[in-house]
């Protein structure tokens, strides 16, 4: 099993180094305390995502996603953050909240693009 501490936590979600302790906090987070360190088990992270998310992410054991911040997936969409802010409203579009942030997992992002996206 493969686990990451508070700064890999950080890195992987785009967050910051408060957000991040502020997340370990919280009840449902599977964050682990050994002694004075805090570990997050990568797999028990991806359930976690999942279970945040607005949509169904199949529960396959993934071991790191590429998460997107909200201006990211507006440049590989090509819309405006307005309309990046309203898709991340639909209840089918792959996105969650950590706190005040979103974000995308890249793979479902692109996945969900082809799904919604049709020849003119």
């Amino acid at each position: 099993m493969e686990y990451m501490n508070i700064r890999e936590l950080q890195k992987y979600l785009k967050i910051s180094r408060n957000t991040a302790y502020n997340l370990c906090k919280k009840k449902n987070f599977p964050a682990t305390i050994l002694g004075n360190r805090i570990i997050v088990s990568v797999n028990e992270l991806n359930r976690w995502i999942m279970g945040q998310c607005y949509f169904v992410l199949p529960t396959i054991e993934v071991p790191m996603m590429k998460m997107l911040t909200l201006s990211e997936a507006q440049e590989i969409l090509g819309i405006s953050i307005n309309t990046a802010y309203g898709l991340c409203m639909r209840c089918d579009f792959p996105a969650f909240r950590i706190g005040n942030t979103i974000r995308i997992p890249k793979e479902e992002l692109l996945k969900w693009q082809k799904r919604n996206s049709y020849r003119v």
